[in-house]
């Protein structure tokens, strides 16, 4: 495909590539990574299913895309509690899972999105939820990539550290991923309990919902002033039992096609809090509670088009954050907020570019829904919520909305010269350099 508009998922960030191929050998990838430095052009690496909110993928060089380079390479079980496993780097979640399956292993965490490469998912350090788990990334031991300059590298734990520690959050900008390696479990069950409560009540026992289950997470109807808890422990496999059709039903009509249609509507007239007050007193302010594979409850069918703003508050000043957050959104933000408001932990890790390097954080993503492909104003939302992130040292979501650059960033993260080295090392060409990584390296 060439010069053809290329879209994200969103539809939200666009770009007229100068070539988008799918390539399924390590050789393609050489031969493009030369055709660009020969045309002078940038090359980036996309998934498949673009689902990143974000321009981070957009290039007017060529875009790679690894969907057939996705097969598993080598699995070892270590013990009867841990199995290694090695994948092409284009296999997505999905795929992961899938190839795990008959050996009866599984991911200990997952992000909410399964169509997303592992590749991709380290790209942002992308995040899944609960204190006592940490992002995926922090589960990949080994990387196996190519740079600009057609070198082979590898690293890993114990072979070129910080390489590795760059590599795991790696923004896309320090070479072409061919392998990837990392920590699996069994597979498990979870015991999800879900439960309505005010949002001030949630907040004063912040503590012991985040530190008494595996998996916590909250989602918050601001206009209502009520969330849903959401609980996950392990449980015995044995109380699984068939998903029922209505299952399906509430995930994919009631918690996709409806809430598009109805904040559709709502945009059109002006209801939107009156809709919010709908779908919690009449669909999902319900107590629930069931086993489930961990899979098919830790991941979410996410199919309207949405803008997304996310970002990593220190987990001490989340209630600080939450607090003015609300406040504003309920007494004076000028914009419809679409709900529930999604709102994770994760704890500290020592991932160079992580939005989690040494501080444990609470996600808090707040979408505003594209319906029927109509934006929806938000400007006003975004703004404020920036603000109050900043005012409480957040970090954003690599792959979601934030105004930073360079100098903000090196501020809030203290290996970040430190990764900045090795990229130039690594890309002296800037060959996987866009306008985005321009803006945080302060690339001319």
């Amino acid at each position: 495909m060439t010069n053809t508009v290329y879209r994200n998922w969103g539809r939200t960030h666009s770009c007229i590539p100068y070539k988008y191929i799918e390539v399924d050998s390590e050789e393609k990838i050489l031969f493009y990574i030369k055709e660009a430095i020969d045309k002078g052009i940038k090359l980036k690496v996309v998934g498949y299913y673009r689902h990143s909110p974000s321009d981070l993928g957009m290039s007017s060089g060529i875009l790679l895309c690894l969907k057939t380079f996705n097969k598993l390479i080598n699995f070892e079980e270590i013990d009867s509690n841990n199995a290694m496993a090695t994948f092409q780097a284009g296999a997505t979640l999905f795929d992961i899972l899938k190839s795990l399956d008959p050996f009866g292993y599984t991911l200990e965490q997952m992000p909410a999105i399964l169509d997303n490469t592992l590749a991709g998912v380290t790209a942002v350090s992308s995040h899944g939820t609960g204190m006592l788990v940490p992002s995926l990334a922090n589960y990949v031991t080994a990387f196996k990539f190519i740079t600009s300059e057609g070198k082979q590298l590898f690293c890993s734990e114990n072979n070129n550290a910080d390489v590795y520690k760059a590599m795991q959050c790696h923004l896309g900008a320090l070479g072409v991923i061919t392998e990837i390696s990392f920590r699996c479990r069994p597979k498990f069950a979870l015991r999800h309990k879900i439960n309505p409560l005010p949002f001030e009540e949630v907040l004063r026992d912040l503590d012991k919902h985040l530190y008494s289950t595996k998996h916590f997470l909250f989602l918050w109807y601001p206009y209502v002033d009520f969330v849903t808890t959401s609980t996950y422990s392990e449980c015995s496999k044995s109380l699984v039992k068939t998903p029922s059709k209505f299952g399906w039903i509430l995930d994919y009509f009631f918690g996709n096609y409806l809430i598009e249609f109805l904040y559709g509507v709502g945009a059109m007239f002006g209801f939107v809090e009156f809709i919010e007050k709908i779908l919690f007193w009449g669909i999902f302010g319900k107590k629930n509670e069931f086993s489930a594979n961990s899979k098919d409850v830790l991941t979410m069918p996410i199919l309207i088009k949405q803008h997304v703003i996310d970002w990593a508050i220190p987990l001490e000043n989340a209630k600080l954050f939450l607090k003015e957050l609300r406040t504003y959104i309920r007494e004076l933000c000028p914009n419809p907020v679409h709900a529930p408001i999604v709102v994770r932990f994760a704890p500290s890790d020592d991932i160079w570019l992580s939005p989690c390097y040494n501080q444990n954080s609470c996600y808090v993503n707040v979408c505003s829904y594209r319906p029927f492909g109509f934006d929806v104003a938000h400007d006003a939302l975004w703004t404020e919520y920036e603000r109050l992130a900043r005012k409480y040292n957040g970090r954003p979501h690599w792959g979601k909305s934030h105004n930073l650059n360079k100098r903000d960033f090196e501020k809030l993260y203290p290996k970040f010269n430190e990764f900045s080295k090795i990229r130039q090392q690594l890309d002296p060409q800037n060959l996987f350099v866009n306008r985005n990584l321009s803006n945080i390296f302060r690339i001319d």
